[in-house]
């Protein structure tokens, strides 16, 4: 667990941190809060100038980054702002350019070229094309599927299927590469593997999927399949696990919003300053909390091949 600081300039305390993105081992969080888009150094824990104080974000939810520019999504601007890798803003990006546009981006992903936006006005996905510089048709599930209502969180595997979170719905679509829409992850309900309200989604190398939810506060594990594994949450009162010699004192999320796994080689920049006993484990997720102490809460995950959580602290 960390927050931020101290900095050399202005406040450092997170306020309402959201969406989370990495370049390289800089840290990138959308803090509604402030507003802003903070940069941190997770190996100082520092943070670092970025954003223009003349371009700053008004309401930034989720943000996305490739090897040259920042896209920042702002539901209250209307459009993604793209910024490039030194903060500077390049353009605003929208389906269109009626000021009074309906567009309202509340996550946002890049793959391989194409910028898409999870538009909760329009209740779609609209895709970016950022080579041809061209707004391509929206994605959307067929008429045999429930519709989407409110896609508030992206991510896209390793095999080009892409996960929609729909935080009406309470699941998780899925689209393969070439257009099929697959079965949904989860559902509406409060049992096992089931969602309150689902924010954001990410997918760790070996293949977990994690989703945070705010209405559970907690975030679901499930595996490349969709099979729920096991849930992150306070399960005692004292230990954010049952397993002996876990970090005493953690009282659970409060309200998570976004999850983020983390390369090894990044957590491990990080790992030396915090002196936490999760250095033995196999993969690492930061969760941002919009409400909790601290903003954002550091996860190790112990798994084994199979994909299968034996652990987590």
């Amino acid at each position: 667990m960390f927050l931020y600081g101290p900095s050399d300039y202005g406040k450092t305390a997170l306020r309402n941190p959201q969406g989370m993105a990495l370049m390289e081992n800089i840290l990138m969080v959308c803090d509604q809060g402030l507003p802003d888009l903070v940069a941190i150094d997770l190996a100082t824990g520092r943070r670092l100038p970025f954003t223009d104080p003349n371009h700053r974000p008004r309401c930034p939810v989720a943000v996305a980054t490739d090897a040259a520019c920042v896209y920042v999504a702002d539901t209250t601007m209307r459009c993604v702002l793209v910024y490039d890798r030194r903060g500077r803003l390049l353009e605003e990006l929208a389906p269109t350019a009626d000021p009074n546009r309906t567009f309202r981006p509340a996550s946002v992903l890049v793959h391989e070229n194409i910028l898409y936006a999870g538009n909760i006005a329009d209740r779609r996905v609209e895709r970016f094309d950022l080579n041809a510089r061209q707004w391509l048709s929206p994605l959307l599930p067929p008429a045999d599927m429930k519709k989407l209502v409110a896609p508030a969180g992206l991510d896209m595997l390793e095999d080009g299927t892409l996960l929609i979170v729909d935080a009406v719905q309470g699941h998780v679509l899925r689209c393969t590469r070439d257009g099929q829409w697959l079965p949904p992850i989860g559902r509406p309900g409060r049992r096992d593997g089931e969602f309150v309200r689902p924010k954001q989604v990410a997918h760790t190398l070996s293949g977990l999927i994690l989703v945070a939810d705010a209405g559970r506060q907690s975030v679901l594990v499930f595996d490349a399949r969709g099979r729920h594994l096991m849930e992150l949450h306070e399960t005692n009162g004292d230990q954010p696990t049952q397993t002996p010699g876990a970090r005493m004192g953690w009282r659970g999320f409060t309200l998570p919003m976004g999850v983020l796994p983390l390369p090894s080689a990044s957590a491990k920049v990080m790992l030396p300053r915090l002196g936490h006993e999760i250095q033995a484990a196999d993969e690492y997720v930061l969760v941002s909390d919009e409400l909790g102490v601290p903003s954002l809460t550091l996860v190790g995950l112990v798994t084994r091949q199979t994909g299968e959580v034996t652990d987590a602290r």
